[in-house]
């Protein structure tokens, strides 16, 4: 029987992955503002088959739009939510588990001996909201990285697998 020493997963809330992807929606509302403050221009160009108001076609166009970047918007939100809670980092006696649970169960077993190295990652985002990432990378020469994103205290959840694992960075 494995001893568990220490299980490490993203602890932030729905409510900030709203906040921090408000950007990509927010591109999409300036896109729909841009049609629709140039709407004059673009139906100049629009030919007028049989005297049809094409403005009520365009409104509901901008509408739809509209619609169209809502719906992208809480889907990417809400997939990468699911994604980074479905991630944990489970640090036992001599080896670490990672699992990723959100679309294809994927479990990778890592001894620490076989740990390169491990670093803490942090964007614009992770600044502003006082997060970050931590990434551990095993020994392999094409290895991406086991993440877990968007940790609040990132610097002490470090310490404490730099602790466990017993090596520094």
């Amino acid at each position: 029987m494995r001893n568990i020493r220490y299980e490490l997963k993203s602890d932030v809330e729905l409510k900030q992955y709203f906040l921090r992807n408000v950007w990509i929606f927010l591109i999409y509302i300036a896109l729909v503002v841009i049609l629709k403050t140039n709407e004059i221009q673009i139906l100049s160009y629009i030919p007028n088959y049989n005297n049809v108001d094409m403005s009520g076609i365009y409104n509901i166009f901008c509408i739809f739009l509209f619609i169209v970047t809502f719906i992208i918007y809480l889907k990417v939100v809400v997939t990468s939510y699911k994604t980074n809670k479905g991630r944990k980092c489970t640090f036992y006696d001599n080896m670490l588990v990672y699992e990723n649970e959100y679309a294809i169960m994927k479990t990778k077993d890592v001894t620490y001996e076989n740990i390169n190295k491990i670093v803490i990652e942090k964007n614009i985002l992770d600044k502003i909201f006082k997060t970050g990432t931590i990434r551990i990378h095993k020994a392999v020469e094409y290895d991406e990285g086991m993440a877990i994103n968007m940790l609040k205290d990132v610097n002490k959840e470090m310490n404490k697998i730099q602790e466990i694992v017993k090596r520094k960075y």
